[in-house]
């Protein structure tokens, strides 16, 4: 049963068409049956394989008010096909004079001599059949009564009969040791880090900080590459003093239209660059240089390999007691160094590492 197809019983109460002499005082009530479920073709002819027929069945059981069982001689079972439901022809008339009267209706399988309540294949309603159709207070009440039996008898056959589904095993795929790239590409680890030049307050459009130093070193053979650039327009005296440099270095630095082939010729197309954040590499985009093609953020793979943060290598460096060993001038050249013993600490093997 699917719910999206709508409910597949449908009930139609109406009265007979002949005229009101040739009923009963109290009127007759015709009780037609439709449905949308699969139906056998025809009675007695074998369906084919692309036609399974759910139901082959139709019940009819009256109740006298106030009886949980149909009454003697109040049963009525026949076989059905879809054209017996074309022609509107699954009805059956009641006639009573007592109100409370109610009528069971089942579509069933005919491999049972009667439906029964067990069968979770049927599907079943009750429908009032009230004597008076019109001014009974009592009619939603009476027709949302048997609504409400059917969810409890399905409610209880889960609780009763329902088997729990069988969930294969789903073994855990070790997630790899973060740092895993650092192992693994040992060779091709290059450290880097460069500083910018501040400038006095002026026009938005060159506020932009500007490279000065820049700093290399390929790890695994320890080749260096090292310039300070002159900077393009005049700098404020703070950067100076945060990249840990002097004016004469800086007004005897390199030319900046030679910076980008420098770089190129130093950079290697399997290089994995490692910095601290991402800044060094803007630096070195703004500059012209060459990007490379795998970079790692240091600052970023840290946290993750000591499940904490820091904000600044000199934090890191106190923290994991690493040695310090510059690798060039100033500020960007100690930091190189604290990055290579970085990347030497988080390449060591850990006990009872955590995948």
């Amino acid at each position: 049963m699917r719910a999206s197809h709508g409910p597949w019983l449908v009930f139609s109460l109406a009265l007979a068409s002949c005229g009101v002499d040739d009923l009963p005082p109290e009127g007759q009530v015709v009780l037609h049956v439709a449905t949308d479920a699969p139906l056998p073709l025809a009675l007695g002819q074998v369906p084919p394989d692309s036609h399974v027929a759910l139901f082959d069945r139709l019940s009819f059981e009256v109740f006298p008010p106030g009886s949980s069982e149909p009454c003697d001689a109040c049963f009525r079972a026949f076989e059905v096909d879809e054209a017996m439901f074309r022609a509107s022809r699954a009805s059956v008339g009641i006639v009573s004079a007592a109100a409370g009267v109610r009528v069971r209706v089942r579509l069933f399988r005919g491999n049972l001599d009667a439906p029964s309540p067990r069968d979770t294949s049927t599907i079943e309603s009750v429908a009032q059949v009230l004597a008076k159709l019109e001014g009974n207070p009592g009619l939603v009440e009476g027709l949302m009564r048997p609504f409400r039996a059917m969810v409890d008898f399905q409610l209880a056959c889960i609780r009763e009969d329902h088997q729990p589904r069988r969930l294969s095993e789903r073994r855990r795929r070790p997630r790899p040791e973060p740092t895993a790239i650092l192992t693994e590409r040992a060779r091709d680890i290059v450290c880097v880090a460069a500083q910018a030049s501040t400038f006095p307050p002026g026009p938005a459009a060159e506020d932009r900080s500007e490279l000065i130093h820049f700093v290399a070193l390929r790890c695994a053979t320890g080749e260096r590459f090292e310039t300070i650039l002159r900077p393009s327009r005049p700098w404020a005296e703070g950067g100076l003093r945060l990249a840990e440099l002097g004016e004469p270095e800086l007004l005897g630095g390199e030319s900046r239209e030679r910076f980008p082939e420098a770089w190129s010729g130093f950079l290697r197309k399997d290089d994995v660059v490692c910095s601290w954040g991402y800044f060094p590499l803007t630096l070195l985009r703004w500059a012209g240089g060459e990007m490379p093609r795998e970079h790692v953020d240091v600052r970023a793979l840290a946290k993750r390999w000591a499940r904490r943060g820091w904000t600044t290598l000199e934090g890191l460096t106190a923290e994991l007691g690493l040695e310090l060993a510059p690798v060039g001038r100033g500020r960007a050249g100690r930091h190189v160094g604290v990055l290579e013993a970085a990347v030497a600490r988080m390449s060591e093997p850990r006990p009872g590492k955590r995948g």
